[in-house]
């Protein structure tokens, strides 16, 4: 059986989204310093409370509107 099979693609076929990149975009980020989604979510919530979070219909949430909404919906489904 050939080795070849068990060769890793050429960087060029790995990541083939990469040659659309413009010129000076990185092709990898570091890690985010969060383990998980809700982790960033709780962050997020903390450090941008009184910023726009999201506006739809001339209605905005604040992240602080997202968090305490959160937290009501999960005591709920406690209960």
């Amino acid at each position: 059986m050939s080795n070849t099979l068990m060769q890793p693609p050429a960087p060029s076929t790995a990541k083939p989204w990469l040659h659309s990149y413009p010129p000076g975009m990185p092709s990898h980020i570091d890690s985010l310093p969060f383990k998980s989604i809700g982790e960033l979510f709780a962050h997020s919530c903390e450090k941008y409370a009184e910023h726009p979070a999201f506006t739809c219909m001339d209605k905005t949430l604040t992240f602080r509107d997202l968090d305490v909404g959160f937290h009501s919906e999960l005591s709920r489904l406690d209960a």
